[in-house]
């Protein structure tokens, strides 16, 4: 949830968080350093690398990646997590993993087909 002035605001993929909002995020004991990684950093210090594996969606596009937690990868940013993977494995299954510019992806779940969650991690703490 995030609290924007007097008002409790249920996020959608369009929200955009603002100066001054407050954010409500629930993880999973697993998710809960790389999140701090990324939130729970103070003003002007620098982004810290990924600690752990990071879950994404499959459909997050190299564009959200970069925009979100300061990772590029060499790709178009319209280009998702699924259709990179698939471009660089010759074959796609759970723990299939594409290594490039400096991170890990690895396929943490697949259903009928589609990779629904991959897990992101920079190859230098790996």
């Amino acid at each position: 949830m995030i609290a924007r002035d007097e008002a409790l605001l249920p996020p959608r993929g369009s929200t955009e968080v603002r100066s001054g909002d407050h954010l409500f995020i629930v993880v999973d004991h697993e998710s809960r350093r790389p999140v701090d990684a990324v939130f729970a950093r103070r003003r002007g210090e620098e982004r810290t690398f990924l600690r752990a594996e990071f879950p994404l969606r499959g459909s997050a596009t190299i564009g959200d990646v970069a925009e979100t937690y300061g990772i590029r990868i060499g790709d178009s940013p319209e280009t998702t997590l699924e259709q990179f993977v698939r471009r660089r494995a010759s074959d796609v299954a759970v723990n299939t993993t594409v290594a490039t510019d400096g991170v890990r992806l690895r396929v943490r779940e697949l259903s009928e087909g589609r990779i629904l969650s991959i897990g992101l991690a920079h190859t230098e703490e790996v």
